[in-house]
Formats: structure tokens, C-alpha cells, sequence
């Protein structure tokens, strides 16, 4: 039975660091205001709000990189927290009951927000992941990255399916 509960955990450890990859790669291809660093070597924080289903994958993924001679910071957010300070905001599916109201915060901070569920993006945020044939899969709302004032590479839309606000929303 334990042999069976091990090979089980296996498959979302996988899941998680695959989705810490694409994390780091969604950073690359999107451009933030220049008013979203305080100076031009200041970290890129990623946030995570809820529960972290990462472990160390994030850590693991982010160290000793960086992203236009902007370095990683990871933070976890407590309960209520607001994501002052964060440029990626990692909701997790334990707080998909605030995901509207974490999206909002985040359009109105230059905030990439990143959902780990299929409506988030049509919710607001700008990015959802979603599993597609056991493969991690993301979505990206082109109306919530505007919002945000985040450009979102052609390259990185190619990939993506594609989500629009809905009219007089």
C-alpha cells in the first residue's frame, strides 16, 4: 500500500515541475511596465497564494537564474496577504474562491497572475494551466494581460489557447 501511495504522489510531483518550467519560461516571453522593478537588477518575485503544490520544484527551477539581469525570489502568501511587492502570482487551487478578487489585485499591480485551474483565465487572471491527454496545457487571457499592462509574446500566444474578455464584462 505504500509502494502504491508513493507511485501516486509521483505523477503531481512531475505535474509541478513541469508547471514550474513553464513559469519560468512564461517570465522570459512577457514584457512588465517599466515601472514594475524598483531598479534595473531587482528581483522578479513569484508569490504563491494557498496552498504550495511546487515543493521545491519552484525553488529548484528558479535558482541561480534570471531574467534581464533580474534575479528570482520566491514568496509565500499568507492567508488574506496581498501580493504587494510580487510580479508573478501563482494562485493555487485552494484559493479558487478568491480567484476574481486575486486577478483584479493583480491587473491593477502589473501583476502576471497564473491559476492552477482551467476558469481562471476566463475569471480574470492571465494565465490558466489546465490538463489536456495527461499533458499540463495553458490558456492566457490577452484582455486581463493588457489590462495588466504585461506584453505577452507572439511566440508564447502561438502556444496558447486563446481567452477574451466577454463583451460589457
Amino acid at each position: 500500500m505504500a509502494a502504491a501511495r508513493a507511485g501516486e504522489a509521483r505523477p503531481q510531483a512531475d505535474e509541478y515541475a513541469v508547471k514550474a518550467a513553464f513559469l519560468y519560461n512564461f517570465v522570459r516571453f512577457i514584457e512588465w511596465p517599466s515601472t514594475a522593478f524598483t531598479a534595473p537588477d531587482a528581483p522578479f518575485v513569484v508569490c504563491v497564494a494557498g496552498r504550495d503544490p511546487f515543493g521545491a520544484a519552484l525553488n529548484r527551477t528558479l535558482l541561480g537564474k534570471n531574467v534581464a539581469g533580474h534575479p528570482f525570489a520566491t514568496r509565500q502568501l499568507a492567508n488574506d496577504e496581498q501580493a504587494d511587492g510580487c510580479h508573478v502570482l501563482f494562485v493555487a487551487r485552494s484559493e479558487k474562491h478568491r480567484a476574481g478578487a486575486l486577478a483584479d489585485d493583480g491587473r491593477r499591480r502589473s501583476i502576471l497572475t497564473i491559476g492552477d485551474f482551467d476558469s481562471f483565465a476566463s475569471e480574470g487572471g492571465v494565465i490558466a494551466f489546465y490538463l489536456n491527454d495527461n499533458r499540463v496545457r495553458f490558456a492566457i487571457n490577452v484582455d486581463s494581460a493588457a489590462g495588466s499592462g504585461l506584453k505577452i509574446s507572439a511566440n508564447l500566444l502561438a502556444l496558447a489557447r486563446i481567452v477574451r474578455e466577454s463583451p460589457g464584462s
